[in-house]
């Protein structure tokens, strides 16, 4: 494989993964418009979706939230959110069905990654705060 080849996958693979937690508070210049209001309400895990209509995956799992408790491994391949199958959603919107108040309850369906089993979790939303951005000086 040549460099410019190389060095092309790598900027799309880079590009084409968006996560959904963000780092930097809403209020900020420049943060994004979808930005969470913090603190809000999930279940404590980031997503990824590849830019070519790949599934959405668990990227991350917050240590100590309900997630975490239920035995969900990053990597875990999003399936179906309250009984629905999530093969035609985007990240956004499979990320506006996670959300919710705090103490509602949402079913999410998963490939796990190791056993590739399906697996049913009804997780309760928790309130999730997001840490301010550090200064890139700092």
């Amino acid at each position: 494989m040549n460099t410019k080849k190389f060095i092309a996958i790598i900027a799309a693979f880079v590009i084409t993964f968006v996560t959904v937690s963000y780092a930097q508070p809403p209020n900020t210049p420049n943060a994004p418009k979808s930005a969470p209001k913090a603190p809000f309400a999930g279940v404590g895990f980031t997503l990824s979706m590849p830019a070519t209509n790949g599934p959405v995956k668990i990227a991350q799992v917050r240590p100590d939230s309900p997630a975490v408790k239920a035995g969900i491994k990053p990597g875990s391949i999003i399936v179906s959110i309250n009984g629905n199958p999530t093969v035609n959603f985007s990240l956004k919107h499979c990320v506006e069905l996670i959300r919710g108040e705090p103490g509602t309850q949402v079913t999410i369906g998963l490939i796990d990654p190791d056993t590739k089993e399906t697996h049913t979790f009804t997780l309760t939303r928790v309130v999730i705060s997001v840490p301010p951005a550090k200064p890139a000086n700092g």
